[in-house]
């Protein structure tokens, strides 16, 4: 999977607050969006594998919200 530029970003202010020696928290909150940020995508990326799947298959796609 390739990231999107977000994901990218946020990964390279974590680096960046790491070299920098600045607070944790605030590594830490960015630690934070880059998780849910993750978690979001892959979720759309799980449905989009399903739709494509299904309509491959001849299924009906049920949306998952």
């Amino acid at each position: 999977m390739i990231p999107d530029r977000i994901t990218l970003v946020i990964a390279c202010a974590i680096a960046a607050t790491s070299a920098a020696q600045l607070s944790p928290a605030i590594r830490d909150l960015l630690g934070f969006l880059y998780s849910v940020h993750v978690l979001r995508s892959h979720r759309r990326e799980l449905a989009r594998f399903a739709y494509a799947r299904s309509v491959s298959t001849g299924q009906v796609a049920r949306r998952t919200t």
